[in-house]
């Protein structure tokens, strides 16, 4: 098989990736940009689908810890990194594929995103709090988003992790919280173009352009109002 590895100087070598590559080191040892891609993929779409059965092989308490479970068990069977955060600093260039929009999304620095990411998860309990609508919880759900993502905990992974994190936290404050209906997030319900909206969103949300900011927000709103589904739970329970 043809080795598709990409390049790169000792400037932008990642400490996570394979010498003078930008190709991730996996257990596998697979050494193909394609066939890592598609391995990566069918493991943690097979990963995703045993949590949607209700499956919890980790505590799920919406805490940092938590949310690192989360990548570990997505993750970590390919990774040596799964469920670790990050050790280096890492930024996105903006894609021409998804947006004109110029400039390189920055990401929370490596020895400020465990203090970060528990401060945000700390600030997300208080606001669950005041959730009385699907509304409330259609805007807590796109501002939070924004939130994690920017500070980006890991090397790879990141948005995977969050939107199931979110499908999580939905699930546990119906059974604790929500009094005003019953709520999953069902990400099956979008398309290819609304998945790529999550991209524009974080694009736009650092733009020079204020207009852009604020599509940014109303562009995640659609989205959650889109995949948020109202089912009928009969009992409330405590997990």
């Amino acid at each position: 098989m043809m080795m598709q590895q990409q390049k790169v100087d000792k400037d932008n070598q990642s400490i996570y990736c394979y010498e003078n590559t930008s190709l991730l080191i996996n257990h596998m040892n697979i050494k193909d940009k394609n066939a890592l891609e598609k391995i990566e993929n069918m493991l943690v779409t097979y990963k995703l689908a045993t949590l949607i059965d209700d499956h919890h092989p980790f505590k799920r308490d919406l805490t940092v810890n938590h949310y690192l479970k989360i990548h570990e068990y997505l993750f970590a069977d390919l990774y040596p990194f799964g469920g670790k955060i990050r050790e280096e600093f890492i930024n996105k260039k903006n894609s021409d594929e998804i947006s004109d929009e110029e400039g390189i999304r920055i990401y929370c620095s490596p020895n400020l995103i465990y203090e970060k990411l528990n401060e945000q998860l700390i600030s997300m309990k208080k606001q669950a709090i005041s959730i009385y609508t699907k509304e409330n919880l259609i805007d807590f759900l796109a501002n939070n988003y924004l939130e994690l993502y920017f500070i980006h905990p890991f090397r790879e992974g990141n948005s995977r992790t969050l939107r199931e994190f979110l499908r999580e936290y939905v699930e546990i404050m119906n059974k604790l919280l929500f009094t005003f209906g019953n709520f999953s997030l069902e990400y099956s319900y979008l398309t290819q173009f609304d998945n790529k909206n999550f991209i524009r969103a974080t694009m736009w949300n650092i733009s020079s352009d204020k207009e852009k900011q604020k599509i940014s927000i109303e562009l995640l709103k659609e989205i959650f109002d889109k995949c948020l589904i109202e089912y009928e739970l009969k009992d409330k329970k405590t997990l």
